[in-house]
């Protein structure tokens, strides 16, 4: 897998072989990018079930100035800080090793804000979107973007001030993007 963008396009990640991992495609991250690319430099994301760190990673390469990963599985996280270290990333990012919920709960009691949220959790734990959605909010700045990839029959569901604001169809993969209305 490689990055499409930024200062480090076509530097190569890391990643598990098998099933351990789904990583974004790279035609998904970079029709993501191209939504999202005016308001990318200088932002603070946050990238929860993050693998092996590519959308995070993209964001850093594309000018954003520092992003979390939080990642739960003891065997990605080697993965992804070696990701981290490779590309000379460490000084700008902040890897949790953790679940994401926990994570978030963390976030918002040290009171971190994040321009940009990324979700994707694996399909098989829906249950994750609202409760994690709900949580990562909190951590979203006002008119900050939360953008969640999911499967096409499975929509993302929140009960917060976000407010859905478009819906990309890539093959049985969508990515849905909400904006915090509060202020």
């Amino acid at each position: 897998m490689r990055i499409t963008g930024g200062s480090l396009r076509g530097r190569t990640l890391k990643s598990l072989k098998g099933k351990g991992t789904r990583p974004t495609a790279s035609r998904v991250r970079e029709a993501i990018f191209n939504i999202v690319q005016a308001r990318i430099l200088g932002s603070r994301w946050l990238d929860l079930f993050a693998g092996t760190g590519a959308i995070g990673i993209e964001a850093l390469s594309r000018g954003a100035d520092h992003c979390t990963f939080v990642e739960k599985s003891p065997r990605v996280c080697p993965v992804l800080r070696e990701n981290l270290r490779n590309l000379e990333l460490v000084n700008k990012s902040k890897l949790v090793c953790r679940d994401a919920a926990l994570a978030c709960r963390q976030l918002a009691m040290e009171q971190q804000k994040f321009d940009f949220v990324y979700i994707d959790p694996p399909y098989e734990e829906i249950g994750n979107y609202k409760r994690v959605l709900g949580l990562a909010a909190g951590c979203l700045k006002p008119d900050g973007i939360m953008a969640v990839e999911h499967n096409i029959d499975l929509p993302p569901v929140t009960e917060t001030a976000l407010v859905e604001i478009q819906s990309r169809r890539y093959g049985d993969t969508a990515v849905t993007f909400f904006r915090n209305e509060t202020r």
